[in-house]
């Protein structure tokens, strides 16, 4: 841990020291951005679907919902595909193992048992608690 923490911390050194020769790291981003033009253009409903899905669910559409999504002739039908998706449970799902691999960095068993931490994480995305009140709530564990 403290290795990784030195190496970050000379390669913050290194890249200041770089950008203070030149030019500030938000001057060098702002003229990436000025010359490639266009941040992110519109892509293909496939892209489109295949990304929102992997990114909300971690998984990708399957080859029917593909279909059905590109023969979707509705205007909102992408605003209609992520309302789908958030609501889904495998979006719960998705989002607790997200969070569980954030916070407990794969050391299971540690403070309390795999078990109950994931029952535990599942249920507070699942009720949709707010995520200052999930921090406080494990901030304050004994565990």
């Amino acid at each position: 841990m403290l290795m990784r923490s030195l190496i970050c911390v000379l390669i913050l050194l290194s890249a200041n020291r770089l950008f203070a020769e030149e030019e500030r790291l938000h001057q060098a981003i702002d003229r990436e951005l000025t010359v490639s033009g266009d941040v992110a253009l519109v892509c293909s409903d496939m892209e489109f679907l295949r990304r929102v899905s992997l990114d909300l669910v971690g998984l990708p559409p399957t080859a029917d919902e593909v279909r059905a999504f590109i023969e979707n002739s509705t205007p909102d039908k992408r605003e209609r595909i992520v309302q789908t998706l958030l609501d889904s449970p495998q979006c719960d799902r998705h989002l607790t193992a997200t969070f569980d691999v954030m916070l407990m960095e794969r050391r299971a068993n540690q403070h309390v048992p795999q078990d109950a931490w994931h029952n535990w994480l599942f249920q507070q995305v699942r009720e949709r608690r707010p995520w200052n009140e999930i921090v406080s709530d494990i901030l304050r564990a004994d565990g």
